[in-house]
């Protein structure tokens, strides 16, 4: 061969060589496991929890303070904003909690009030009862808006746990059926949680059915932007309590559809997609723990996620995207008992406290919610306090906290060291 074909030849194989080492490198970037961590912070007291998160990567949850048992809470532009509470007379400091979020930044949940129970004190005075009552928190004005009572004439418990892009929140309101009468035939006072759909635009709340039992209490988790809400169904049955996952849709109320997960008797729905894939934790006929699935309403087929350590199958998944990622938690230790905060995608469950580097301060413990842009938030442990945190994916791999010196913790494997020695030998030939 030539000198000149040899050059050629040699060209064409650094060309080729750079290319897939530039490949290499960013497939290494784009496809690797690393997050960083950021403590949500607080508002003075011992306590910070999160549970939802939107596109814009608004967290809202809950916080305490010097003064207060909990005050809902939004993060934004690397704050954490007080989202107030309703005017309470016997509690001036005022409670609440916000658990979701939609992408018109109006979040979803309670707040504690004092009502007029409808009845007299001795000297005639009212009798006010706190009560939990179902919010909406304007994150603009930074304003709470009470929902609606069932009966205005015996106000109990109502709680907003999801909202949608609609502006339609879910929950439950604790009533007492009209239609319930004793053995005499006569008026029986029974109390029992029934699920709801809120539409915000028209002030209009509207009180789902039941499975089978009106002595069933029915709970609303969550709900899509097609107005396809999932809950959970729970009564004694046999003198053993039992919960399952049903499916409605705003459209039609009054219509349950149960959704069968490993048949056993507890059955726990948290979340659901855009394509009405559920995601949630159920015992299996023969199993004694709660297990993490998702179930595919479409397909009609569920799937169990497992869990971090095979030793102890106990897991839960709190929230999916529309790209099928699901996060939750899974036990890892069992003395003391422990557990870890956890992504699932493309069929594999990894933990999410490997993959925030080492050194954090942090024991990432839950995993509550990621949006479609794989943010996460969550709980867990940070400076012995239980806090709130988002861990943002970052580009690169995580280090390896127990072994920096092994090709696993980001160091170039020998034949990505040896590809760059000639890398940088097709350069120096190509200098001269």
């Amino acid at each position: 061969m030539s000198s000149i074909s040899m050059k050629n030849s040699l060209k064409k194989a650094c060309t080729t060589l750079s290319a897939l080492i530039t490949l290499t490198i960013s497939l290494a970037v784009f496809s690797a496991d690393n997050y960083q961590v950021t403590d949500l912070g607080k508002f003075g007291g011992l306590t910070a929890e999160s549970f939802a998160i939107n596109e814009d990567g608004l967290i809202v949850g809950f916080s305490s303070g010097g003064n207060f048992g909990s005050h809902a809470f939004v993060y934004q532009n690397n704050l954490l904003v007080d989202l107030g509470f309703l005017i309470s007379e016997t509690f001036p400091e005022g409670t609440s909690v916000a658990f979701g979020i939609n992408n018109n930044n109006i979040a979803a949940g309670f707040s504690t009030q004092s009502l007029d129970s409808g009845e007299v004190d001795a000297d005639g005075e009212p009798i006010l009862v706190d009560i939990n009552v179902g919010t909406y928190y304007d994150i603009a004005n930074l304003t709470a808006n009470p929902l609606p009572q069932v009966d205005p004439d015996s106000p109990r418990e109502v709680r907003a746990i999801s909202i949608n892009d609609n502006n339609i929140l879910v929950g439950f309101a604790t009533l007492d059926p009209p239609d319930d009468v004793d053995a005499n035939g006569d008026p029986l006072s029974t109390l029992f949680d029934r699920g709801f759909f809120y539409d915000i635009a028209s002030d209009q709340m509207t009180i789902i059915g039941t499975l089978d039992d009106d002595a069933a209490t029915v709970v609303l988790r969550a709900i899509n932007n097609d107005n396809f809400a999932v809950g959970i169904s729970s009564q004694i049955v046999d003198g053993i309590d039992t919960r399952q996952v049903f499916t409605v849709d705003l459209s039609d109320p009054d219509n349950l559809t149960r959704v069968q997960i490993f048949g056993g008797l507890i059955q726990l729905a948290w979340d659901v997609n855009s394509s009405k894939k559920i995601v949630g934790s159920a015992i299996t006929e023969t199993g004694r723990t709660l297990e993490a699935f998702v179930h595919d309403v479409q397909a009609g087929t569920t799937t169990s996620l497992g869990s971090l350590n095979e030793n102890f199958p106990s897991s839960e998944a709190f929230g999916i995207n529309d790209s099928d990622q699901i996060v939750g938690t899974s036990q890892v230790e069992n003395s003391p008992i422990a557990f870890h905060a956890f992504i699932y995608e493309n069929g594999s469950m990894k933990d999410l406290s490997k993959l925030i580097g080492c050194d954090t301060g942090w024991i990432i413990q839950e995993a509550r919610a990621i949006n479609n842009t794989g943010v996460i938030t969550g709980n867990g442990i940070f400076q012995g306090e239980r806090r709130a945190f988002a861990l943002t994916p970052l580009a690169g791999t995580a280090p390896d906290c127990d072994d920096e010196d092994s090709s696993g913790g980001g160091s170039m494997p020998l034949a990505g060291l040896f590809s760059l020695l000639l890398l940088s030998f097709c350069r120096k030939r190509n200098k001269h």
